[in-house]
């Protein structure tokens, strides 16, 4: 794959065909470049209002400006049939030329078959506030065409409309529904941020182990008998099979299933059968062990892995983000500790989806307003602090939401449903963290409840529970979920009663919360039937709000959306 700027100069242009796709004008010039037949689309899209030339999408290569009209003439088609108005120019270079200097090709020769045998050109229009005037904004795509893919599988860059000016951020839900952007975040993405793999709680001692499935690759995540942690793929060096086929538990090694290969916790191969008809050094050859993941790291009692081999560390890639994992671990002077199973459930959604709706306080209102009703007739669940705060862009993607709310929190936030026992015990909690960590902090950690996503998918919910949670796509419209409470060790039984009860009552997928959320969600994917005609979502909310994003505004989703476009866009560069 690669990309460039063109001009429309093809050597042989060929015969011209015209077809209406939606709101699409399409023209498909097919050309013969050597052994090559490929097709060049121009696409005229829909207008959209109000982008000045200063806010035009941008593209990793500015060289993509072309002169539209002078192209369309280069084709042989009227002029006058497709647009009277005038693009602003820039000069290209042939077509071909462009490809042989791209794969380093004589100037003479073909373009092999096998670098490619379709090409995609995509012009994107947007209109400009000066009266009858465009910008034309083009590159070119060049995919190995695969046997049953469908041509219309592969995608554009969408490009999303980042105007603070006109206070207007939109979305493309191509982004939402494309197989191709799906495989694209998966490499640029999902290969190379840290993810969450599981917090030190859950491998207690020397022996302990888990399996889970991170970014599509099954991990095998052990301690060993030093106590050191290990994190493994859990694919048998031999052919291939799983390993480990429980999801946790205690043990010194692990013995395929298949031909009885058996590996330590730290994954070396300790025995294999029939190993005289093997070399001698053959056990310690390194490609017979189990592969490590190519990246652990450990912030606090969180540990995430990287499949890159190479980026910044995780605490550079952490920033900001990571003093607010900091008060979650300071709930307890004793440390933190996974309490109960795990939550398990998929969404018929694109998991960005997920991401928004985790910090999004715009929402509440509407979709939980049963809960809050609830949560009103029940007597003394609420208390007086009003529901206000802010929304804070944490760099590199990670965002969250911090305000207060009328309901309790065992970390020191009292409501009358608890009685004057529990008032007793959570003034006692409140003292002694304001021992521990100073005034000001101590009153964050106890009276602000704080959403947080770390890109790309990591949330933290700090409510009236602390939650971890994870989603990963299976498919451009699907997800799965898995979501873990987090609770001091010193807590209280009566304490944690209700911190598990508020983690399913409102946070689980049979609570109050959560099946609205998934709903919402599986509406908006099946809405994007219609994404061909309605191209984009709004996300604009308090952009230009003159004293800062409220919690309620959607500052943090830009913060998200404007990662994901600078990682995709920089892969594709």
């Amino acid at each position: 794959k690669g990309d460039l700027g063109f001009s429309f100069r093809l050597e042989r242009p060929g015969r011209i065909e015209r077809a209406a796709v939606g709101n699409r004008h399409v023209i498909e010039q097919h050309a013969k470049i050597g052994p090559i037949d490929s097709k060049l689309h121009l696409h005229r899209l829909r207008r959209e209002p109000g982008l000045a030339p200063d806010n035009s999408p941008t593209l990793p290569f500015p060289e993509a400006r072309v002169d539209f009209l002078n192209g369309i003439g280069a084709l042989g088609i009227d002029r006058t049939e497709m647009l009277t108005q005038r693009g602003d120019c820039a000069t290209g270079i042939g077509l071909s030329q462009q490809l042989r200097s791209l794969f380093k090709l004589p100037g003479q020769s073909n373009l092999p078959n096998k670098l490619f045998s379709l090409i995609h050109a995509v012009i994107y229009r947007s209109r400009l506030t000066r009266p009858r005037t465009a910008t034309y904004i083009a590159f070119a795509r060049f995919v190995v065409k695969q046997p049953g893919v469908a041509e219309d599988a592969i995608v554009e860059m969408p490009q999303i409309v980042d105007d603070t000016g006109a206070g207007r951020f939109l979305v493309p839900r191509v982004a939402f529904t494309s197989r191709d952007v799906f495989e694209r975040e998966y490499a640029a993405i999902f290969g190379r941020c840290w993810l969450y793999l599981g917090h030190a709680s859950e491998l207690s001692g020397p022996g302990k182990f888990l399996t889970r499935t991170v970014a599509r690759r099954p991990i095998l995540f052990t301690r060993d008998k030093e106590g050191k942690f290990n994190a493994l793929l859990n694919s048998c060096p031999h052919r291939g099979a799983l390993v480990c086929r429980e999801r946790k538990g205690k043990s010194p090694a692990f013995m395929c299933m298949y031909h009885g290969w058996t590996f330590g916790a730290d994954g070396h191969l300790m025995t294999l059968p029939g190993s005289s008809g093997y070399p001698e050094d053959f056990k310690t050859d390194p490609q017979k062990q189990m592969v490590h993941v190519p990246r652990m790291a450990r912030f606090g009692d969180f540990f995430f892995i990287s499949f890159s081999s190479d980026g910044e560390d995780l605490a550079t890639y952490l920033g900001e983000a990571g003093d607010y994992l900091n008060l979650v671990a300071e709930h307890s002077a004793s440390g933190m500790q996974i309490v109960g199973g795990t939550q398990e459930y998929s969404i018929r959604g694109n998991w960005k989806l997920l991401a928004e709706n985790s910090f999004d306080g715009y929402h509440a209102a509407c979709a939980h307003s049963t809960y809050l009703e609830y949560l009103k007739n029940a007597n003394g669940a609420l208390g007086a602090t009003p529901l206000a705060g802010i929304g804070i862009d944490l760099g590199k993607g990670h965002a969250l939401v911090e305000y207060t709310a009328p309901w309790g929190r065992p970390i020191a936030s009292w409501v009358p449903l608890w009685g004057e026992e529990g008032k007793t015990e959570i003034a006692a909690i409140q003292s002694a963290l304001e021992a521990r960590v100073g005034p000001e902090r101590a009153d964050r950690i106890a009276h602000k409840n704080r959403n947080m996503v770390i890109f790309p998918n990591l949330v933290v919910n700090d409510i009236m529970a602390v939650t971890i949670r994870t989603f990963f796509p299976t498919a451009p419209d699907s997800m799965e979920i898995n979501a873990w409470a987090l609770a001091p060790r010193e807590e209280s039984e009566w304490l944690r009663k209700y911190r598990l009860y508020n983690f399913t009552e409102f946070l689980g997928p049979g609570g109050f919360a959560t099946p609205d959320d998934v709903e919402a969600i599986e509406k908006c994917q099946q809405g994007y039937a219609a994404s061909g005609e309605a191209l984009y979502n709004d996300i604009s909310k308090g952009m230009q709000r003159a004293n800062g994003p409220s919690f309620d505004d959607e500052e943090q989703m830009r913060a998200f959306w404007r990662e994901w476009h600078r990682r995709l866009a920089k892969a594709d560069a």
